[in-house]
């Protein structure tokens, strides 16, 4: 029994980018300009080896620190700790 072609299954149409497109879209990554996202973070898991999670925590780790950065001083005047 042989597979065709045809029969084998195929990648969602989302995932079939150019390669320019797939290109720009790691360019905006790395500057920041766009978020890694889980279907994002498998393939460069899958690339080098690492976890999914992996790609997701830098991103996490990147977006507290923007938020850190832009809340700077006022974090602290606007929420007070709660005390026991």
């Amino acid at each position: 029994m042989s597979t065709s072609s045809r029969k084998a299954p195929r990648c969602p149409p989302a995932t079939r980018l150019p390669k320019r497109a797939r290109n720009e879209h790691r360019s905006k990554i790395v500057l920041g300009k766009r978020a890694v996202t889980a279907d994002t973070a498998v393939r460069p898991a899958r690339y080098f080896g690492t976890t999914e999670q992996f790609w997701m925590g830098l991103q996490d780790d990147y977006e507290l620190e923007e938020a850190h950065a832009a809340l700077g001083n006022c974090l602290d005047t606007e929420v007070k700790r709660l005390e026991a």
